[in-house]
Order: C-alpha cells, then sequence, then structure tokens
C-alpha cells in the first residue's frame, strides 16, 4: 500500500506535538518587539511529531510504501494529525481526500475527543498510534470508527527511522543549538492531576505512566549517534525524572558508554536536586524544561497543581545557572482563579526566577480535561483554531478577555526586554 503521513499547511506555525498533543503555537503579540519576538522563536524551531516517526516506521517495517509529505496526489491510505489550532484546514484537507477516493485516518486527541468534526475519515485512533497501524498489512485491514489499543510494552517498539523524515531540517534553537537535532520519547504519561493539563486527558489514556527500560533507551541513543550522527536530542517525556533511581542509571549508562549527545528534558523541579542535576549535566544534559505556571500557590492548588515548595524550586533554578544547565520555565496567565494581583506576582516572579527561557500561555479549556469539563458552559466559542493557549476561550469570572490578553503580552515582551535578562542570556551563551 501506498501510505502518506501528511502535514497540512497551516499559516501560522503549528507546533503539533506539543500542548499533549493537542496542538499549540506562539504568539508574543501585535507590536514591534512582539513580532520580533514571534519571529525570532518560530522562525528557528522545526520540530519531528513522535507519533508519526513511531507509525511510519511501523508501517514501513510492514512493507508499505510510506512518505512523509505536506500535500497528496495519490495514495491508498493517508495518516493525519487533528490538532486544534489548524483543524479547519485539517478538515479542508480531509474532505477534499475523501473526494479523490483516498481513504483517511486520523490520530491525536483532539479527534479522539471531537470525532463528530472528523466524520469523514475511516478511522480516529484514541491513544497510542502503533498497534492499530501495525495491523494494516493491506485495504482489508483498514479499521473503521473510533479506535483504541494502548501500547502495553514502549520496548517493543522499533526506534523511529528518522530516513522518513527531513532530519536536517529539524532545529531547536537556540535551546538546544547542536545539530542533527531530534527528539525522544523514553515514557509516556504523568501520575499528576493538574486539572488542566492536555497531557492526561481522557484522549491521551489519562495518566496512565509506562515507561521504556534502560537498556532500549540506551540502544536508541546509541542508534541516532551511528545511523543519523545526531548531536542534540530533547526528552519529550512529560515527566522525565519522574522515577529517581531510572534518571540515575539512565545517566550512569550515558556517562559509561560516552554518548556524546547535547541532551535537555521535561520535569518538575521537585523532581530533582542538586546532586541528580549534577549527574544529569555530567551525562550530557544541557536544558531542563519545567512549569512554574504561578507564583501564587493557592491558584496552583485550587488547579489541583501540587505545588513546589518556593525555596526549593528557586535553589534547583539557582543550581542549574552555577553548573551551566539551561532552564526554560513555563507559566499560565488566567487559570480559572487567577487575579490581577496574582497574574502581577507571577509576572514579577518570574523575572526574579530569570530562567534562560520562559514561556506565558493563556489558560485554556482542553477538551477531555477537568478544567474543559468543570467552565463549558462558560466557553465563549468552539472555533477550535483560536484554542492555541494565545486567545481568551471562556468567560472568566475575575478578570476580561482583553486583561489577560494584555497581561500575556506583556510578560512575554517584558520578560525578555530587560537588561538583567540581556546580561544573563550573552554571558551564558558566549562565555561559557
Amino acid at each position: 500500500m501506498k501510505v502518506v503521513f501528511l502535514d497540512v499547511k497551516s499559516d501560522k506555525k503549528i507546533y503539533r506535538d506539543y500542548n499533549g498533543g493537542y496542538g499549540t503555537s506562539f504568539n508574543a503579540g501585535r507590536g514591534f518587539f512582539a513580532r520580533l519576538l514571534t519571529g525570532l522563536r518560530t522562525n528557528r524551531e522545526y520540530f519531528p511529531y513522535i507519533p508519526y516517526a513511531y507509525g511510519a516506521t511501523i508501517m514501513k517495517e510492514n512493507g508499505h510504501d510510506v512518505s512523509i509529505s505536506n500535500s497528496v496526489d495519490d495514495a491508498d491510505l493517508v495518516v493525519m494529525h487533528g490538532s486544534m489550532p489548524n483543524h479547519s484546514n485539517e478538515l479542508i484537507a480531509l474532505k477534499n481526500l475523501k473526494e479523490k477516493g483516498i481513504k483517511v485516518g486520523m490520530v491525536g486527541p483532539f479527534p479522539a475527543m471531537k470525532p463528530e468534526l472528523f466524520g469523514e475519515a475511516e478511522f480516529i485512533i484514541k491513544g497510542d498510534v502503533e498497534t492499530v497501524l501495525g495491523r494494516i498489512i493491506d485495504k482489508r485491514d483498514i479499521p473503521k470508527g473510533l479506535i483504541s489499543s494502548p501500547v502495553s510494552n514502549l520496548d517493543g517498539l522499533p526506534y523511529p527511522d528518522w530516513d522518513l523524515f527531513p532530519i536536517e531540517k529539524f532545529s531547536y534553537e537556540p535551546i538546544i543549538t547542536k545539530k542533527p537535532f531530534t527528539f525522544i520519547l523514553s515514557s509516556r504519561g504523568c501520575t499528576y492531576g493538574c486539572n488542566y493539563c492536555p497531557y492526561i486527558s481522557e484522549s491521551n489514556l489519562g495518566s496512565k505512566y509506562r515507561m521504556r527500560s534502560v537498556e532500549n533507551v540506551m540502544g536508541e541513543l546509541k542508534y541516532l549517534k551511528e545511523k543519523f550522527n545526531v548531536k542534540g536530542a530533547q526528552f519529550r517525556d512529560p515527566m522525565f525524572t519522574l522515577i529517581r533511581k531510572r534518571t540515575e542509571e539512565l545517566c550512569n549508562q550515558i556517562i559509561k558508554e560516552k554518548i556524546d549527545i547535547e541532551l535537555g528534558c521535561e520535569t518538575r523541579l521537585d523532581r530533582v536536586d542538586e546532586n541528580l542535576l549534577d549527574l544529569m549535566y555530567k551525562a550530557g544534559f544541557r536544558v531542563i524544561k519545567v512549569g512554574i505556571e504561578s507564583a501564587d500557590l493557592e491558584v496552583l492548588r485550587k488547579s489541583k497543581r501540587l505545588p513546589i515548595a518556593l525555596e526549593h524550586q528557586e535553589k534547583m533554578i539557582r543550581h542549574c545557572d552555577k553548573i551551566g544547565m539551561k532552564v526554560v520555565g513555563f507559566y499560565v496567565i488566567g487559570l480559572e482563579n487567577d487575579t490581577e494581583e496574582t497574574i502581577k506576582a507571577t509576572l514579577k516572579y518570574s523575572k526574579k526566577l530569570n530562567t534562560d527561557f520562559a514561556n506565558f500561555t493563556i489558560g485554556t479549556p482542553i477538551p477531555g480535561t477537568e478544567f474543559y469539563d468543570a467552565i463549558k458552559d462558560r466557553i465563549k466559542t468552539e472555533n477550535y483554531d483560536l484554542y492555541d493557549n494565545f486567545h481568551v476561550i471562556f468567560d472568566h469570572p475575575n478578570l476580561s478577555e482583553e486583561k489577560i490578553m494584555r497581561y500575556q503580552q506583556k510578560a512575554l515582551v517584558g520578560y525578555y526586554l530587560r537588561p538583567r535578562y540581556f546580561y544573563k542570556y550573552f554571558t551564558k551563551t558566549f562565555f561559557t
């Protein structure tokens, strides 16, 4: 069979692998510096989409003629990711493909939560894609309807075949500058319960946590180094250091095997300490991405996010600065219980932490999350193109849409246009 994994074009940069697979974008605002900041980020980043990587590899191994493309003239099956911020273009693409008589299968949590929008698709996969796509041997095996078949043994999956992708274009600058660059996924799921988090949404199999063995991850690192000469890689696990013993074992193996790859990961700051950070740095980790979210612990508690002790949080960031590890901090403006005072406190706190990079998104109710279910009567629009974390989607009890938008844009521009930030960025970039 001829199988195409389709990248649907958009008039804005879509990060499909982010926001739990629902997709997101980036928009710092309308002013000159805001537009400059938007361009500086979006023009330098080009990421792979992990479900395509695994799905395409498995279908290629099953003997199919597989390609990744942003257009389709002819195919037996098109596999298409459905996002929120690009869903209108994806629906047009779906309709056009069906008019050509081409069968389409949808992947991603958004189609799984809103299957009625993608009714023209032959099938929609809820959760893991590998098992379902791996069962398709010929046209008679193309399934129908909404299907869920979780992968129980992640070690049984093949390593992604990046020959199918333009790996030479992958870029994570300026966070990780070394190339060739790619993503790695060593675990899936999360055991925490933040009510707004898309990674634990119903369509992402809830909070079911699964991990690959250290041996299997090491095998992939060696494979990436030997076959693709990868020099930079970001672990896309939502909670990379959840199991400390596993993290230590992996780092020690990387050191022992002398795997020379610049690495990054995502985690919580209460899941690291100085000793673990030192070990991770020795193993090649140069970036850690962490959710700060809000400076107000009560706002976090009411969003069912387990707060991190501020003293520990600040201590870990200072230690990362000391050893030369970059920190990317994430903040959310307009959580349900935010007020002007809590947002102002968050903006002030972000500047105090002064992490190497920071992103400020708008609290967005994602279908399938507890947050969405709790406020669905106050949601203002079902234009999912606007569900990109940079628009106000619901009537906030304490803040107007205009104020939330203003604070979010002020946060982004104000964070980066500071002498203290410039000093840190340039000294760390050019003198370390």
